[in-house]
This record gives C-alpha cells, sequence and structure tokens, in this order.
C-alpha cells in the first residue's frame, strides 16, 4: 500500500513510474562495494563464469540507468491506496522497480525494486539463485499455505522445510531447472504458535537460505471473565463484602 502523510487537508497527487530491468546473464554476489577493478569485465567473466560481482541488483541507482519505463501515471491519494493498482497488466514475471514522486515537494520520492513471480508459469522470473514467496502471513487452522520458491540454477536442488519451533513439520526436496515450484501445507492445530517456512539450495560452491513466517495465532484461548459483587446499603466500615469472580 501508498501510505500518505500530509498536513494539508487534501488530496496529494504522486507520479508513479514503473521500470523493467534487464536481467544480467550472470548470478549477482554481494562481497560489498570495490573502490576499483582489478580485472576487467571479461576476465572476470572468464573467471567467474556464473557470478558477477561487479553489478548488484540492489543498487538501485545503477540499476535505474539501465532500466526501461513501461508504466507512468498520477494518483490522486488522500490517506491511502493500492501500490499496484491499474498496473497489473503490464507488470509480467520479472524483475522491476518502482518510483513514486510527490508533484509537490521534489524531494519526497520513494523507490523499491520487486519482483513479479507467477508459480504457474514455470520460468524463474529472474536471475537469482533462490527466491521466495509465501501467500499469507496470517492463518488459522484449516487453512492452506503455498509456499513458492525458485532458482534461474538448472539442476538445482532446493530442499524446502516447514518447521514449528525446533520440530520439522514437512521436509522435501525439489530439482529445478530455471524455473519455478510451490508447496502447499494445511496448517493443523498443533502449529498455532506460528511455522516457519524454509529453502535452502546448494549450487556452484554457494549455499543460500531462505526463510518465511508464518503467523498462527492462539485465537481459540478466550478469556471470559466477569466479575461481580452484592452491594448492600447497609453497609459500615470494618463490613465484609462479598465478590464473586
Amino acid at each position: 500500500k501508498i501510505q500518505i502523510q500530509s498536513s494539508l487537508n487534501k488530496a496529494a497527487t504522486i507520479s508513479r513510474k514503473f521500470y523493467s530491468v534487464k536481467e544480467n546473464d550472470r548470478f549477482s554476489s554481494d562481497f560489498g562495494v570495490f573502490d576499483r577493478k582489478l580485472m576487467s569485465d571479461e576476465e572476470m567473466k572468464a573467471a567467474f563464469p556464473n557470478f558477477d560481482y561487479y553489478n548488484k541488483t540492489d543498487d538501485l541507482e545503477e540499476n535505474l540507468k539501465k532500466a526501461t519505463l513501461i508504466h507512468e501515471d498520477l494518483l490522486s491519494i488522500e490517506n491511502e491506496a493500492l501500490l499496484f493498482q491499474n498496473a497489473q497488466k503490464v507488470l509480467k514475471p520479472g524483475r522491476y522497480i518502482v518510483e513514486l514522486k510527490s508533484t509537490e515537494d521534489s524531494l519526497a520520492v520513494y523507490r523499491q525494486s520487486f519482483i513479479v513471480i507467477n508459480e504457474k508459469s514455470g520460468k524463474a522470473p529472474a536471475k537469482e539463485m533462490l527466491l521466495t514467496y509465501i501467500d499469507n502471513e496470517q492463518v488459522k487452522p484449516g487453512e492452506t499455505v503455498a509456499f513458492v520458491f525458485g532458482s534461474a540454477a538448472e539442476k538445482a536442488q532446493v530442499t524446502v522445510n516447514v518447521k514449528h519451533g525446533n520440530d520439522t513439520r514437512l521436509s522435501k526436496t525439489f530439482t529445478l531447472n530455471n524455473e519455478c515450484n510451490y508447496l502447499k501445507y494445511n496448517v493443523k492445530e498443533e502449529d498455532r504458535g506460528g511455522l516457519t517456512f524454509e529453502a535452502i539450495i546448494v549450487r556452484h560452491n554457494t549455499c543460500r537460505i531462505e526463510k518465511k513466517t508464518v503467523n498462527v495465532s492462539f485465537d481459540n484461548y478466550r478469556l471470559d471473565l466477569k466479575l461481580s459483587a452484592e452491594r448492600d446499603a447497609s453497609l459500615l466500615p470494618g463490613n465484609t463484602e462479598q465478590w464473586s469472580v
């Protein structure tokens, strides 16, 4: 959601832009910011064919220079609005940057990168070693949680664990070939307190772990408390009074 805080008693006009980010042909690996390049891009690619240590997928300013504007509009917002309203049709599976800018204050700018996943499309939407998504973070016993996971690597073994505290409710290994998959889990009564969905991948001498938590509340514990007292109009100081809980 987009939330607006303004001292003006009127709707705010926000410029909204969506940019499509071109994917790299190698996995991005974050080893910090380098102050210089001792090897050229060609030498790095020959030495490390699977990873790009110079290109950072979380560098918004740098990625914005290479991105393509695919959607632009103005939103009139009083308090809050949905970020993706009227923009779903242009957002296919892939990596994007959204930019929100106030038309009244040039310093009020917000940018955020995100990935659109469609587990039914099969193909991984971005060049990521591991990506995950949970469809519901607040559930009750009897409901179903869908845990989506994917990898752009070929012949990738992904182990998915569903945990309740230190207890493993479910563990299953999947083979992915530049694709997404999903696991559905039926929440049980004994899962109250919360679940952790964990995906683990080891590929190209790299280990990645992604975790998503789901809250399963104790809404079955309801405290029904009543407090009453019998008032006696003739009660004097030092006398006892009867209360019941």
